[in-house]
């Protein structure tokens, strides 16, 4: 079951099996199989510094959409883990929680044991959002059911958005990223989006205003 289409999981389109670094998961797996662990099906961070450009690159080429979803429990200010939850479900577990929640071509990356990144192409603006709701309503249900103390996910996301001439740095989407997931820790429904257009970071609600205004110009 897909959470997100609230049917069975959805068929990868034939663009996504086809664009640039994206188009075969289990190539891609081959490919960077030291930034791979196949036990857990999720990348290392090292994925990050040496892929995430690629395909951020690949998609500005194509003019089309990356999404990005850190998703992640709330911890104390400076601790590693949430205390006791390692005892309770391991990280392992809850990356296969939410590879439940997206596409089988989507990349899940694992930060520590509480935070993983969901790599989304070709998602539109204001799609993330309610991707980012149903993962986080998906973790809370599975939680109650393993009868593991109710906690709520932080989930910080990204659109980036082709603009210009070059694709987007990566240490802009970085600290992108790094923002909205602060962001989501104390927001009241501990969701944030932000979006980067060209080498700008604006809000989600800014950059879906643009959107809209493209689109309306374009027709």
């Amino acid at each position: 079951m897909n959470v997100i289409m609230g049917g069975e999981r959805p068929e990868v389109s034939s663009q996504a099996q086809v664009d640039g670094h994206h188009c075969n998961p289990d190539a891609v797996r081959e490919n960077c199989q030291e930034w791979f662990d196949g036990e857990a099906d999720v990348y290392h961070t090292k994925y990050l510094e040496r892929a995430l450009p690629i395909e951020i690159g690949n998609a500005h080429a194509q003019d089309r959409l990356v999404g990005l979803l850190q998703v992640a429990l709330p911890v104390e200010p400076g601790a590693d883990e949430v205390p006791g939850l390692r005892l309770l479900v391991s990280w392992k577990e809850i990356a296969r929680l939410i590879k439940m929640t997206v596409r089988p071509a989507d990349q899940i990356v694992r930060y520590n044991s509480h935070s993983f990144l969901v790599v989304l192409p070709g998602l539109n603006v204001d799609v993330l959002h309610r991707i980012a709701a149903a993962t986080q309503e998906y973790l809370r249900e599975q939680f109650e059911l393993l009868k593991v103390p109710t906690c709520t996910f932080c989930v910080g996301g990204v659109v980036v958005i082709p603009a210009g001439r070059k694709p987007a740095a990566f240490d802009t989407v970085a600290n992108a990223l790094s923002t909205s997931a602060k962001q989501a820790a104390t927001s009241p429904d501990r969701i944030s989006m932000l979006a980067v257009i060209g080498k700008k970071i604006q809000s989600f609600r800014a950059a879906n205003q643009q959107a809209f205004h493209d689109e309306s110009q374009a027709n």
